[in-house]
């Protein structure tokens, strides 16, 4: 058997793996994931919770079954990676980042162009391993007759294309993390950590009642906390329950949830408040760059961003956390000027 035709299937095999011991691990997030790829009512909790193994299975199979039964493998796993090509190519017409959760949380999941040339790689390589399945009596067969010289060539080719697969080039315009927590009341107060603080941008965001208010306004008004957050999006959960105790115990600031999603008249999964906001055509999402959500950002009530824009569930937390934790400090210590006023 070519070595040439053992590399397709075996590089398809490890991705499967991979990805399928990840997605093991993050059960609701898979099931998320998909729903932010829009698959509707397949957007299942058993499907989720089978996708998993069922791609751990076609690893083996791919592998070790010969003949027809080696040949349905490679029918399913061309089935599957056109299906996620497809999946890929119509998030990317989404105005707003959507998080295919690939390979669960081991590899940023943020869908872009380069996930979709990822996919086409991997689409062209079940292309070739159904072709071997039928020129070739199988991939264990010639796994077991290699010799060492071709170990090492399936070794070095393997490695490469895992790397080049599942490792993403930084983006230059990636969002800046949060360096500064909280606004002060005057453009001339010292910062407590190094944060280039801009104006705040010309955008707007939607009330409940459908009115259109500018975070300029919002902000000349009162210091505000925005997190951006979905219904669909696993990692904004930990964010959305936390809202009203964060609610609560920052008075100073106004605290609000921002959903991209336009609500229904059931509310379609978004808890009742008088401070959600909407960006339903994500306009101020992308003034500022978010990368999918959930997201914060805090603006000053002098008309200065604040802090923000971080993205991530993790990085959210401790964001509020440490805006909660420096505003606590202005009320017991005195050492600061009052941010706002209080609703």
């Amino acid at each position: 058997m070519p070595t040439a035709w053992i590399l397709a299937p075996v590089t398809l095999a490890i991705v499967l793996g991979i990805s399928g011991v990840a997605k093991l691990r993050e059960g609701s997030a898979t099931l998320n994931s998909m729903k932010q790829l829009g698959l509707g009512r397949l957007a299942q909790p058993w499907l989720a919770a089978a996708l998993p193994w069922g791609e751990i299975a076609l690893a083996i199979a791919l592998l070790v079954l010969p003949g027809v039964w080696g040949t349905l493998a490679g029918v399913a796993a061309l089935a599957l990676f056109a299906a996620y090509w497809l999946l890929i190519a119509r998030a990317l017409r989404e105005p707003a980042k959507v998080n295919c959760g690939c390979f669960g949380k081991t590899i940023d999941g943020t869908v872009t162009t380069w996930t979709l040339a990822r996919n086409s790689i991997l689409l062209a390589l079940a292309l070739l391993a159904l072709a071997g399945t039928l020129l070739t009596e199988g991939v264990l067969p010639g796994l077991l007759a290699l010799g060492t010289q071709a170990w090492w060539l399936l070794g070095a080719f393997v490695i490469a294309a895992l790397v080049f697969v599942t490792v993403r080039p930084e983006h230059a315009t990636a969002a800046p993390i949060m360096t500064h927590a909280v606004p002060m009341g005057d453009e001339d107060d010292e910062p407590l950590f190094d944060y280039q603080r801009a104006p705040i941008p010309f955008a707007s965001l939607q009330t409940p009642d459908g009115s259109t208010v500018t975070l300029r306004d919002m902000a000349f008004q009162q210091a505000r906390l925005l997190l951006f957050v979905s219904t669909t999006c696993g990692g904004c959960a930990p964010v959305r329950e936390r809202l009203a105790e964060w609610t609560a115990a920052m008075p100073q600031i106004g605290v609000h949830a921002v959903y991209t999603q336009k609500p229904t008249v059931d509310g379609d999964g978004i808890e009742p408040a008088l401070t959600n906001l909407f960006d339903p055509d994500y306009n101020t999402t992308r003034i500022f760059g978010l990368t999918g959500t959930p997201a914060a950002l805090l603006l000053g009530a002098d008309g200065l961003m604040a802090g923000g824009p971080v993205v991530g569930s993790e990085g959210v937390i401790d964001f509020v956390e440490m805006v909660n934790e420096q505003l606590n400090g202005v009320q017991i210590e005195g050492e600061f000027e009052e941010v706002g006023d209080a609703e």
